[in-house]
């Protein structure tokens, strides 16, 4: 899956998720206001109950409960959108299932070449080894009888199968340089690099 083909399924994810996202922010909101409001009806009762007492000593004491409900409240606020991304991930992993077993609108055999290619590449050798899942070995196979005409390398695939949602892990002859492609490595990759992004464009930057 290339950089275009992230977009592509995270924007469509995007929509379906923009619903389920807000009412999460807004159930988390409404329990941060709580913790809030809570508080500072605590502080009040602070300063009632301390009246006897110096008033700076009591306006510190409600600061300092402000302040630790105004941090509980922002916690809230970040687990509920870890919570969408986490959401957001499982469908999006959902969607590459459907494209490594030819149901998505990507066709996967390219992804597959590009990725291929790519780690060829990267790679830098003349003789590469590719390992892939067990029910891609052929296609695979295939693959690799083109890209090694057109490239001038020797590819090899590898004895073992990977678990995984699709793609390919490629090294060297010797094993000293490793090329990772895998659906779940890019889509790790897209979503450490587009975390903001991504809620903004759900939650309107909230």
């Amino acid at each position: 899956m290339s950089e275009e083909g992230a977009e592509v399924i995270v924007n469509a994810i995007l929509s379906m998720a923009k619903r389920r996202a807000e009412e999460i922010i807004e159930e988390a909101k409404k329990e941060a206001e709580r913790i809030i409001e809570e508080a500072r009806r605590e502080a009040e009762r602070i300063m009632m109950a301390k009246r006897e007492k110096a008033e700076r000593e009591a306006a510190e004491e409600a600061m300092r409960r402000k302040s630790v409900a105004e941090i509980e409240a922002k916690k809230i606020l970040m687990e509920a959108k870890k919570s969408i991304l986490r959401e957001i991930e499982a469908r999006i992993e959902e969607e590459l299932a459907k494209i490594s077993d030819g149901k998505g609108k990507i066709n996967y055999e390219e992804v597959l070449e590009r990725y291929i290619k790519e780690g060829i590449n990267v790679l830098g050798s003349k003789v590469v080894y590719v390992a892939s899942r067990e029910k891609d070995k052929e296609m695979i196979k295939k693959i690799s009888e083109r890209i090694s005409k057109e490239m001038n390398v020797e590819i090899r695939l590898d004895d073992r199968s990977i678990q995984s949602l699709g793609g390919v892990i490629m090294r060297n002859e010797d094993d000293s340089i490793r090329f990772y492609g895998t659906f779940e490595g890019r889509l790790r990759d897209y979503f450490d690099r587009n975390q903001r992004r991504i809620l903004d464009m759900i939650l309107g930057g909230s």
